[in-house]
């Protein structure tokens, strides 16, 4: 991935999207974002949580957040529509052609994400409609797997 200033990179053209659907997450956020945030350090990208109604602390910690991280972005459902849903609300929202949904539980690690836009050859400008999402399996650490699914 390009490397980029840190001013740069909550431009309004990232690479990399990171959708992330959450409800009642409180105390997994700034953690996940901090991972994130390392794992693609120096490109450029967005994080996009989209909070699925969530009755707990889920909100103030994200708006707390993004006080003093220009790439992290909020986006609401009123009432709970399911992960589904928030996951299709965040890649209509995403910025970048390129975009990876993780969970916001902290199952998924966020280290595995530059190898995964590896995998899809990195962004390329002018390909539209590239979402990557990967779920690590971790039965025991001798049966961990890595899908990887892809939607062109």
């Amino acid at each position: 991935m390009p490397q980029v200033s840190a001013a740069q990179r909550g431009a309004d053209h990232p690479l990399v999207s990171v959708v992330v659907p959450v409800k009642n997450e409180a105390g997994n956020i700034a953690p996940l974002v901090a991972e994130i945030d390392a794992a693609l350090a120096g490109g450029a990208f967005e994080i996009l949580y989209v909070n699925d109604g969530s009755t707990d602390a889920t909100e103030q910690e994200l708006r707390e957040l993004m006080r003093e991280r220009p790439w992290l972005r909020q986006i609401r459902h009123e009432r709970s529509c399911g992960q589904s849903a928030a996951i299709r609300t965040g890649v209509a929202m995403a910025h970048a052609q390129l975009i990876v949904t993780i969970d916001g539980d902290g199952q998924n690690d966020p280290a595995f994400i530059p190898a995964l836009i590896a995998a899809f050859g990195g962004p390329q400008h002018g390909t539209q409609g590239r979402h990557a999402r990967y779920r690590l399996r971790a039965e025991s650490v001798s049966t961990r797997s890595l899908s990887i699914a892809a939607i062109f």
